[in-house]
Protein backbone atom coordinates (compact mmCIF):
# COMPACT_ATOMS: atom_id res chain seq x y z
CA UNK A 1 0.00 0.00 0.00
CA UNK A 2 1.27 3.14 -0.95
CA UNK A 3 1.35 6.18 1.89
CA UNK A 4 -0.39 9.49 0.21
CA UNK A 5 0.71 12.80 1.70
CA UNK A 6 -2.01 14.52 3.66
CA UNK A 7 -3.37 17.65 2.32
CA UNK A 8 -5.73 20.07 3.28
CA UNK A 9 -8.71 19.26 1.73
CA UNK A 10 -10.87 21.97 0.77
CA UNK A 11 -15.00 22.54 -0.22
CA UNK A 12 -13.45 23.18 -3.77
CA UNK A 13 -12.23 19.35 -3.62
CA UNK A 14 -15.58 17.51 -3.65
CA UNK A 15 -14.32 14.13 -3.65
CA UNK A 16 -11.48 15.40 -1.16
CA UNK A 17 -8.67 13.25 -3.85
CA UNK A 18 -5.71 13.98 -2.67
CA UNK A 19 -5.01 15.91 -5.94
CA UNK A 20 -1.49 17.17 -5.68
CA UNK A 21 -0.10 13.57 -5.52
CA UNK A 22 -2.55 12.78 -8.26
CA UNK A 23 -1.59 15.56 -10.56
CA UNK A 24 2.57 14.94 -9.87
CA UNK A 25 1.18 11.01 -11.36
CA UNK A 26 -0.73 12.68 -14.25
CA UNK A 27 1.81 15.70 -14.92
CA UNK A 28 3.11 14.43 -18.49
CA UNK A 29 -0.28 14.65 -19.20
CA UNK A 30 -1.19 18.10 -18.61
CA UNK A 31 -1.21 20.74 -21.38
CA UNK A 32 -1.53 24.64 -20.69
CA UNK A 33 -0.67 26.81 -23.59
CA UNK A 34 -1.92 30.31 -25.39
CA UNK A 35 -1.48 31.36 -29.25
CA UNK A 36 -0.17 34.92 -29.12
CA UNK A 37 -0.37 37.37 -32.18
CA UNK A 38 0.69 41.10 -32.13
CA UNK A 39 -2.34 43.93 -32.12
CA UNK A 40 -1.71 47.57 -32.37
CA UNK A 41 -3.10 49.12 -29.19
CA UNK A 42 -3.68 52.87 -28.76
CA UNK A 43 -1.67 54.35 -25.27
CA UNK A 44 -2.24 57.87 -24.20
CA UNK A 45 -0.15 58.14 -21.22
CA UNK A 46 2.66 59.57 -21.16
CA UNK A 47 2.25 60.59 -24.82
CA UNK A 48 -0.72 59.06 -27.58
CA UNK A 49 0.99 56.75 -29.60
CA UNK A 50 0.04 53.25 -31.45
CA UNK A 51 2.40 50.54 -29.95
CA UNK A 52 2.58 46.38 -30.71
CA UNK A 53 1.24 44.22 -28.09
CA UNK A 54 0.75 40.65 -27.56
CA UNK A 55 -2.70 39.14 -26.96
CA UNK A 56 -3.81 36.25 -26.51
CA UNK A 57 -5.51 34.42 -29.54
CA UNK A 58 -6.15 30.93 -28.07
CA UNK A 59 -6.06 29.15 -24.94
CA UNK A 60 -6.14 25.51 -24.64
CA UNK A 61 -5.92 23.30 -21.30
CA UNK A 62 -5.57 19.48 -21.17
CA UNK A 63 -4.99 17.62 -18.09
CA UNK A 64 -6.10 15.94 -14.54
CA UNK A 65 -7.69 18.78 -12.56
CA UNK A 66 -7.64 22.81 -13.18
CA UNK A 67 -9.36 25.81 -11.45
CA UNK A 68 -10.84 28.63 -13.62
CA UNK A 69 -8.84 31.19 -12.35
CA UNK A 70 -5.41 29.53 -13.48
CA UNK A 71 -6.71 29.77 -16.67
CA UNK A 72 -7.37 32.90 -17.00
CA UNK A 73 -4.53 33.77 -15.42
CA UNK A 74 -2.34 32.20 -17.81
CA UNK A 75 -4.21 34.70 -20.83
CA UNK A 76 -3.25 37.19 -18.31
CA UNK A 77 0.46 36.36 -18.03
CA UNK A 78 0.33 35.49 -22.11
CA UNK A 79 -0.70 39.11 -22.81
CA UNK A 80 -0.11 42.49 -22.44
CA UNK A 81 -2.86 43.61 -24.22
CA UNK A 82 -6.60 42.35 -24.15
CA UNK A 83 -8.24 42.55 -27.96
CA UNK A 84 -11.10 44.49 -28.44
CA UNK A 85 -12.92 41.24 -30.13
CA UNK A 86 -12.02 38.60 -27.54
CA UNK A 87 -9.87 35.51 -28.07
CA UNK A 88 -10.77 33.15 -30.78
CA UNK A 89 -11.27 30.07 -28.38
CA UNK A 90 -10.96 29.37 -24.92
CA UNK A 91 -10.45 25.01 -24.76
CA UNK A 92 -10.33 22.81 -21.59
CA UNK A 93 -10.68 19.21 -21.47
CA UNK A 94 -10.27 17.99 -17.85
CA UNK A 95 -11.25 15.18 -15.43
CA UNK A 96 -12.37 17.71 -12.65
CA UNK A 97 -13.11 21.86 -13.50
CA UNK A 98 -13.18 23.82 -10.64
CA UNK A 99 -15.18 27.18 -11.09
CA UNK A 100 -13.81 29.44 -8.65
CA UNK A 101 -13.93 32.72 -10.09
CA UNK A 102 -16.81 35.02 -11.38
CA UNK A 103 -14.77 36.59 -13.61
CA UNK A 104 -15.92 37.18 -17.36
CA UNK A 105 -15.22 35.51 -20.27
CA UNK A 106 -14.61 37.12 -23.50
CA UNK A 107 -14.19 34.12 -26.46
CA UNK A 108 -15.59 33.43 -29.66
CA UNK A 109 -15.98 29.87 -29.29
CA UNK A 110 -15.80 28.38 -25.92
CA UNK A 111 -15.34 24.23 -25.04
CA UNK A 112 -15.52 22.65 -21.15
CA UNK A 113 -15.20 18.80 -21.26
CA UNK A 114 -14.81 17.37 -18.14
CA UNK A 115 -15.99 14.22 -15.94
CA UNK A 116 -16.95 16.48 -12.78
CA UNK A 117 -17.32 20.58 -12.83
CA UNK A 118 -17.47 21.95 -9.44
CA UNK A 119 -19.54 24.99 -9.58
CA UNK A 120 -20.30 25.36 -5.66
CA UNK A 121 -17.20 28.25 -5.16
CA UNK A 122 -19.51 30.06 -7.34
CA UNK A 123 -22.72 29.71 -5.17
CA UNK A 124 -25.97 31.52 -7.15
CA UNK A 125 -23.89 33.75 -9.11
CA UNK A 126 -23.38 33.00 -13.30
CA UNK A 127 -20.31 32.72 -15.50
CA UNK A 128 -20.58 35.74 -17.24
CA UNK A 129 -19.97 35.46 -21.50
CA UNK A 130 -19.09 38.71 -22.58
CA UNK A 131 -21.16 39.83 -26.15
CA UNK A 132 -18.55 40.77 -28.44
CA UNK A 133 -19.00 43.09 -31.79
CA UNK A 134 -15.67 42.59 -33.76
CA UNK A 135 -16.40 39.10 -34.43
CA UNK A 136 -14.07 38.05 -37.15
CA UNK A 137 -11.25 35.44 -37.24
CA UNK A 138 -7.71 36.97 -38.21
CA UNK A 139 -6.01 35.52 -41.52
CA UNK A 140 -2.62 36.51 -42.70
CA UNK A 141 -1.76 38.32 -46.15
CA UNK A 142 0.90 39.58 -48.21
CA UNK A 143 0.97 43.10 -48.51
CA UNK A 144 3.95 45.82 -49.25
CA UNK A 145 5.72 47.38 -45.98
CA UNK A 146 6.73 50.83 -45.09
CA UNK A 147 10.49 50.09 -46.49
CA UNK A 148 8.69 48.83 -49.61
CA UNK A 149 9.72 44.60 -49.00
CA UNK A 150 7.29 41.96 -49.13
CA UNK A 151 5.72 41.60 -45.53
CA UNK A 152 2.79 39.91 -43.92
CA UNK A 153 -0.17 41.71 -42.11
CA UNK A 154 -2.48 40.45 -40.03
CA UNK A 155 -6.37 41.69 -40.97
CA UNK A 156 -10.37 40.92 -40.34
CA UNK A 157 -11.15 37.37 -41.95
CA UNK A 158 -14.00 35.45 -41.46
CA UNK A 159 -17.43 36.50 -39.33
CA UNK A 160 -17.23 34.33 -36.66
CA UNK A 161 -19.92 33.35 -34.27
CA UNK A 162 -20.27 32.95 -30.26
CA UNK A 163 -20.67 29.67 -28.85
CA UNK A 164 -20.57 27.21 -25.41
CA UNK A 165 -19.63 23.38 -25.69
CA UNK A 166 -20.22 21.65 -22.69
CA UNK A 167 -19.99 17.90 -22.07
CA UNK A 168 -19.96 16.99 -18.28
CA UNK A 169 -20.61 13.64 -16.24
CA UNK A 170 -21.98 15.48 -13.71
CA UNK A 171 -22.18 19.11 -12.05
CA UNK A 172 -21.75 19.82 -8.63
CA UNK A 173 -23.81 22.99 -7.24
CA UNK A 174 -25.22 25.29 -9.65
CA UNK A 175 -23.76 25.97 -13.34
CA UNK A 176 -25.37 28.95 -14.99
CA UNK A 177 -24.19 31.62 -17.57
CA UNK A 178 -25.25 34.94 -18.85
CA UNK A 179 -24.34 37.23 -21.40
CA UNK A 180 -23.46 40.75 -20.78
CA UNK A 181 -23.36 43.36 -23.41
CA UNK A 182 -21.36 46.43 -22.62
CA UNK A 183 -21.81 46.91 -18.83
CA UNK A 184 -25.33 45.80 -19.02
CA UNK A 185 -25.51 41.75 -17.25
CA UNK A 186 -28.88 40.28 -19.50
CA UNK A 187 -31.68 38.41 -17.60
CA UNK A 188 -31.51 35.21 -20.09
CA UNK A 189 -29.68 32.59 -18.20
CA UNK A 190 -28.50 29.38 -19.54
CA UNK A 191 -28.10 26.00 -16.91
CA UNK A 192 -26.56 22.80 -19.34
CA UNK A 193 -27.24 19.98 -18.08
CA UNK A 194 -24.72 16.37 -17.44
CA UNK A 195 -25.29 13.13 -17.31
CA UNK A 196 -26.24 9.80 -18.80
CA UNK A 197 -27.16 9.71 -21.59
CA UNK A 198 -23.85 11.09 -22.75
CA UNK A 199 -24.95 14.63 -24.73
CA UNK A 200 -22.83 18.17 -25.49
CA UNK A 201 -24.95 21.13 -24.15
CA UNK A 202 -24.32 23.59 -27.14
CA UNK A 203 -25.23 27.21 -26.78
CA UNK A 204 -24.94 29.96 -29.32
CA UNK A 205 -25.15 33.37 -28.19
CA UNK A 206 -26.13 36.22 -30.59
CA UNK A 207 -25.30 39.60 -30.95
CA UNK A 208 -28.60 40.77 -29.31
CA UNK A 209 -27.36 38.55 -25.82
CA UNK A 210 -30.29 35.95 -26.58
CA UNK A 211 -28.78 32.41 -25.82
CA UNK A 212 -30.38 29.72 -27.91
CA UNK A 213 -29.05 26.06 -26.64
CA UNK A 214 -29.50 22.71 -28.08
CA UNK A 215 -28.17 19.09 -27.00
CA UNK A 216 -26.47 16.92 -29.63
CA UNK A 217 -26.06 13.68 -28.85
CA UNK A 218 -25.04 11.57 -31.73
CA UNK A 219 -21.85 9.50 -32.12
CA UNK A 220 -20.38 11.70 -35.07
CA UNK A 221 -21.16 15.12 -32.96
CA UNK A 222 -19.41 13.38 -29.56
CA UNK A 223 -16.80 12.29 -32.06
CA UNK A 224 -16.17 15.46 -33.22
CA UNK A 225 -15.58 16.98 -29.66
CA UNK A 226 -14.18 13.23 -27.90
CA UNK A 227 -11.82 12.02 -30.14
CA UNK A 228 -9.40 15.28 -30.27
CA UNK A 229 -5.32 15.12 -29.33
CA UNK A 230 -6.71 17.49 -26.46
CA UNK A 231 -9.36 14.94 -25.39
CA UNK A 232 -6.79 11.99 -25.30
CA UNK A 233 -4.38 13.89 -23.04
CA UNK A 234 -7.08 14.32 -20.57
CA UNK A 235 -8.41 10.49 -21.05
CA UNK A 236 -4.49 9.68 -20.44
CA UNK A 237 -4.33 12.16 -17.18
CA UNK A 238 -7.41 10.56 -15.76
CA UNK A 239 -6.22 6.81 -16.28
CA UNK A 240 -2.65 7.49 -14.81
CA UNK A 241 -4.53 9.09 -12.00
CA UNK A 242 -7.47 6.20 -11.56
CA UNK A 243 -4.04 3.98 -12.04
CA UNK A 244 -2.59 5.43 -8.71
CA UNK A 245 -5.85 5.38 -7.04
CA UNK A 246 -6.55 1.89 -7.51
CA UNK A 247 -2.89 0.94 -5.48
CA UNK A 248 -4.17 2.30 -2.36
CA UNK A 249 -6.50 0.03 -0.48
CA UNK A 250 -9.59 2.24 0.60
CA UNK A 251 -12.81 1.86 -0.22
CA UNK A 252 -13.38 5.81 -1.64
CA UNK A 253 -10.35 6.06 -3.53
CA UNK A 254 -11.48 2.55 -5.34
CA UNK A 255 -14.07 4.58 -5.86
CA UNK A 256 -13.22 7.55 -7.11
CA UNK A 257 -10.55 5.27 -9.63
CA UNK A 258 -13.60 4.00 -11.18
CA UNK A 259 -15.19 6.70 -11.55
CA UNK A 260 -12.52 8.33 -13.41
CA UNK A 261 -12.30 4.90 -15.64
CA UNK A 262 -16.17 4.71 -16.49
CA UNK A 263 -16.06 8.37 -17.73
CA UNK A 264 -13.53 8.05 -20.09
CA UNK A 265 -14.95 4.60 -21.36
CA UNK A 266 -18.58 5.95 -21.68
CA UNK A 267 -16.91 8.81 -23.80
CA UNK A 268 -14.83 6.91 -26.01
CA UNK A 269 -17.31 4.17 -26.47
CA UNK A 270 -19.91 7.07 -27.52
CA UNK A 271 -18.17 8.26 -29.95
CA UNK A 272 -18.41 5.35 -31.90
CA UNK A 273 -15.74 2.97 -33.74
CA UNK A 274 -12.37 4.53 -34.84
CA UNK A 275 -12.46 6.15 -38.48
CA UNK A 276 -8.82 6.53 -39.50
CA UNK A 277 -5.78 5.14 -38.33
CA UNK A 278 -5.19 7.99 -35.91
CA UNK A 279 -7.85 7.44 -33.99
CA UNK A 280 -7.33 3.91 -33.36
CA UNK A 281 -5.62 5.20 -30.11
CA UNK A 282 -8.78 5.77 -28.48
CA UNK A 283 -9.68 2.51 -29.06
CA UNK A 284 -6.56 1.16 -27.60
CA UNK A 285 -6.96 3.78 -24.59
CA UNK A 286 -10.38 1.96 -24.14
CA UNK A 287 -9.59 -1.21 -24.32
CA UNK A 288 -6.84 -0.73 -21.49
CA UNK A 289 -9.59 1.49 -19.46
CA UNK A 290 -11.62 -1.71 -19.62
CA UNK A 291 -9.26 -4.09 -18.41
CA UNK A 292 -8.29 -1.94 -15.03
CA UNK A 293 -12.29 -1.37 -14.31
CA UNK A 294 -12.49 -5.61 -14.05
CA UNK A 295 -10.39 -5.90 -10.63
CA UNK A 296 -11.71 -2.93 -9.37
CA UNK A 297 -15.32 -3.51 -9.57
CA UNK A 298 -15.08 -6.68 -9.05
CA UNK A 299 -15.98 -7.98 -5.81
CA UNK A 300 -13.42 -10.09 -3.56
CA UNK A 301 -14.61 -13.87 -3.58
CA UNK A 302 -16.89 -13.55 -6.31
CA UNK A 303 -16.90 -15.68 -9.14
CA UNK A 304 -17.16 -13.29 -12.54
CA UNK A 305 -19.28 -14.37 -15.10
CA UNK A 306 -18.41 -12.56 -18.37
CA UNK A 307 -21.02 -11.49 -20.68
CA UNK A 308 -21.58 -14.06 -23.54
CA UNK A 309 -23.60 -13.08 -26.72
CA UNK A 310 -27.08 -14.20 -27.72
CA UNK A 311 -25.63 -16.81 -30.29
CA UNK A 312 -23.15 -18.57 -27.61
CA UNK A 313 -26.90 -19.11 -24.96
CA UNK A 314 -28.86 -20.20 -28.45
CA UNK A 315 -26.29 -22.65 -29.51
CA UNK A 316 -25.76 -24.01 -25.81
CA UNK A 317 -29.77 -24.42 -25.82
CA UNK A 318 -29.98 -26.35 -28.90
CA UNK A 319 -27.42 -28.69 -27.39
CA UNK A 320 -29.49 -29.21 -24.37
CA UNK A 321 -32.56 -29.75 -26.36
CA UNK A 322 -30.68 -31.86 -28.67
CA UNK A 323 -29.24 -34.02 -26.10
CA UNK A 324 -33.12 -34.04 -24.38
CA UNK A 325 -34.46 -35.08 -27.23
CA UNK A 326 -32.02 -38.22 -28.08
CA UNK A 327 -32.86 -39.34 -24.62
CA UNK A 328 -36.26 -39.19 -24.90
CA UNK A 329 -36.04 -41.28 -27.96
CA UNK A 330 -34.23 -44.03 -26.12
CA UNK A 331 -36.50 -44.06 -23.35
CA UNK A 332 -39.28 -44.78 -25.73
CA UNK A 333 -37.07 -47.48 -27.77
CA UNK A 334 -35.93 -48.97 -23.92
CA UNK A 335 -40.00 -49.36 -23.04
CA UNK A 336 -40.82 -51.00 -26.40
CA UNK A 337 -38.13 -53.85 -25.96
CA UNK A 338 -39.59 -54.54 -22.28
CA UNK A 339 -42.88 -54.90 -23.83
CA UNK A 340 -42.41 -55.96 -27.20
CA UNK A 341 -45.91 -57.96 -27.33
CA UNK A 342 -48.02 -55.09 -26.46
CA UNK A 343 -46.54 -52.69 -28.38
CA UNK A 344 -46.53 -54.90 -31.51
CA UNK A 345 -50.01 -55.06 -30.81
CA UNK A 346 -50.69 -50.84 -30.25
CA UNK A 347 -48.60 -51.01 -32.98
CA UNK A 348 -50.61 -53.40 -35.22
CA UNK A 349 -54.23 -52.03 -34.18
CA UNK A 350 -52.83 -48.56 -34.74
CA UNK A 351 -51.66 -49.04 -38.36
CA UNK A 352 -54.90 -51.15 -39.27
CA UNK A 353 -56.90 -48.45 -37.89
CA UNK A 354 -55.13 -45.99 -39.98
CA UNK A 355 -55.13 -48.49 -43.41
CA UNK A 356 -59.13 -48.03 -43.04
CA UNK A 357 -59.21 -44.36 -42.47
CA UNK A 358 -56.84 -44.05 -45.63
CA UNK A 359 -58.74 -46.81 -47.52
CA UNK A 360 -62.45 -45.29 -47.14
CA UNK A 361 -61.01 -42.12 -49.11
CA UNK A 362 -59.33 -44.25 -51.69
CA UNK A 363 -62.54 -45.96 -52.44
CA UNK A 364 -64.23 -43.28 -53.02
CA UNK A 365 -61.82 -41.57 -55.54
CA UNK A 366 -61.45 -44.81 -56.96
CA UNK A 367 -65.39 -44.76 -57.36
CA UNK A 368 -65.18 -41.32 -59.00
CA UNK A 369 -62.59 -41.99 -61.37
CA UNK A 370 -64.82 -44.66 -62.47
CA UNK A 371 -68.02 -42.55 -63.64
CA UNK A 372 -65.59 -39.76 -64.71
CA UNK A 373 -64.07 -42.67 -67.45
CA UNK A 374 -67.81 -43.86 -68.32
CA UNK A 375 -68.93 -40.35 -68.47
CA UNK A 376 -65.41 -39.69 -70.96
CA UNK A 377 -66.07 -43.23 -72.97
CA UNK A 378 -69.72 -41.81 -74.13
CA UNK A 379 -68.76 -38.43 -75.01
CA UNK A 380 -66.00 -39.65 -77.39
CA UNK A 381 -68.36 -42.04 -78.90
CA UNK A 382 -70.69 -39.34 -79.49
CA UNK A 383 -68.07 -36.91 -80.68
CA UNK A 384 -67.03 -39.77 -83.16
CA UNK A 385 -70.82 -39.77 -84.74
CA UNK A 386 -70.95 -36.50 -84.78
CA UNK A 387 -67.07 -36.32 -86.98
CA UNK A 388 -68.82 -38.98 -88.71
CA UNK A 389 -72.01 -37.06 -90.23
CA UNK A 390 -70.05 -33.73 -90.27
CA UNK A 391 -67.50 -35.28 -93.08
CA UNK A 392 -69.91 -37.29 -95.05
CA UNK A 393 -71.65 -33.64 -95.24
CA UNK A 394 -68.38 -32.33 -95.93
CA UNK A 395 -68.38 -34.90 -99.15
CA UNK A 396 -71.43 -34.42 -100.61
CA UNK A 397 -70.56 -30.55 -100.78
CA UNK A 398 -67.46 -31.00 -102.23
CA UNK A 399 -69.13 -33.48 -105.13
CA UNK A 400 -71.47 -31.04 -105.82
CA UNK A 401 -69.06 -28.24 -105.52
CA UNK A 402 -67.04 -30.46 -108.40
CA UNK A 403 -69.85 -30.57 -110.28
CA UNK A 404 -70.26 -27.32 -110.32
CA UNK A 405 -66.55 -26.01 -111.17
CA UNK A 406 -66.69 -28.55 -114.34
CA UNK A 407 -70.24 -26.68 -115.70
CA UNK A 408 -68.56 -23.45 -115.55
CA UNK A 409 -65.32 -24.65 -117.24
CA UNK A 410 -67.32 -26.28 -119.83
CA UNK A 411 -69.37 -23.08 -120.60
CA UNK A 412 -66.56 -21.02 -120.78
CA UNK A 413 -64.44 -23.42 -122.94
CA UNK A 414 -67.47 -22.96 -125.50
CA UNK A 415 -68.01 -19.13 -124.92
CA UNK A 416 -64.19 -18.93 -125.64
CA UNK A 417 -64.92 -21.38 -128.80
CA UNK A 418 -67.30 -19.20 -130.34
CA UNK A 419 -65.73 -16.01 -129.69
CA UNK A 420 -62.44 -17.60 -131.81
CA UNK A 421 -64.88 -18.40 -134.60
CA UNK A 422 -67.02 -15.16 -134.77
CA UNK A 423 -63.20 -13.51 -135.02
CA UNK A 424 -62.50 -15.73 -137.81
CA UNK A 425 -65.31 -15.02 -139.74
CA UNK A 426 -64.70 -11.51 -139.26
CA UNK A 427 -61.47 -11.48 -140.70
CA UNK A 428 -62.66 -13.65 -144.06
CA UNK A 429 -65.01 -11.38 -144.84
CA UNK A 430 -62.88 -8.38 -144.74
CA UNK A 431 -60.22 -9.99 -146.43
CA UNK A 432 -62.65 -11.17 -149.79
CA UNK A 433 -63.79 -7.18 -149.29
CA UNK A 434 -60.37 -6.02 -149.98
Amino acid sequence: MSTLAVVEEKQTDPEHVLWEELEAAAVKYRVLSATTRTVKVEEKAPEKKIVEKQAVRRLVFAGLRVKLSEVLAEIAAQARATPPNGISSLVIYADTLVLDTEAEIAAHNVVLMARLIDAKPLGSSPITLRVLTQLHDFVLEETTGEDGKPALVEKPGNKLKQSVQILAGSIDGTLRLAAKKDTTLLDGRWAPKSGLPLGIEFCRLGEDGRLDSERKSTARELADLVKRPLALSAFKAAFAAAGYLARVDEEKKTQQAVDMLRWVEVCLRSAGAAANEDELLFEELADQVSSLLIPLEVTGNAFFVPTLSAEFYRAQMDQLLDALESYEGQLRDLEIRTDIGKSLEAVSGGMRHAAQMEIRPLKTELSMVRENMLVLEQSIMELNHSFSVQSTECRKLYDKLDVAIRDVMDKNLIMEGLKLATDGLSFLFSFQKT
